[in-house]
């Protein structure tokens, strides 16, 4: 048998009869009904790049921190634009690689780096933008 209860304190008493009309009762306790919270997506609180700017072929550090508002455990994941071709995680147990280390391209450029973390279920992402060699003559600068 299955009941449905509103949300809210219940004390449970169960009452039986049995085929020769005894009966018994027995307090099971209290009950708490509440509402299921839902899961949270983790978030990125900060994402930096170790400069601003690089020469071609510089190393290149981004260091991100995140964290999960349920304490879920997360994981993330680090993409460029444009892809770069040589970068390495540093080792974290967790799964989260907050911190890359990445080659720059041998090309002026802006790159863009994204740092994603997931409980699992949800996701969320920051970007930083870098620039490499030198600056477009019409490069426009957004801070956020």
């Amino acid at each position: 048998m299955a009941i449905t209860l509103p949300l809210g304190n219940h004390n449970l008493v169960l009452g039986l009869t049995d085929s020769a009309g005894m009966q018994g009762c027995s307090s099971l306790g209290t009950v708490n009904v509440w509402p299921a919270l839902a899961n949270r997506a983790p978030v990125v609180t900060w994402l930096t790049a170790d400069r601003g700017a690089y020469d071609q072929g510089a190393t290149m550090t981004f260091t991100g921190s995140a964290y999960d508002p349920d304490g879920d455990p997360i994981t993330g994941a680090w993409t460029f634009t444009p892809d770069l071709a040589s970068c390495t995680v540093a080792p974290d147990e967790s799964g989260l690689y907050p911190t890359i280390t990445c080659t720059a391209p041998n090309a002026d450029t802006s790159l863009t780096a994204r740092w994603t973390v997931s409980d699992g279920t949800l996701s969320s992402s920051r970007t930083i933008r870098v620039q490499v060699g030198a600056p477009p003559s019409d490069l426009d600068v957004t801070v956020r």
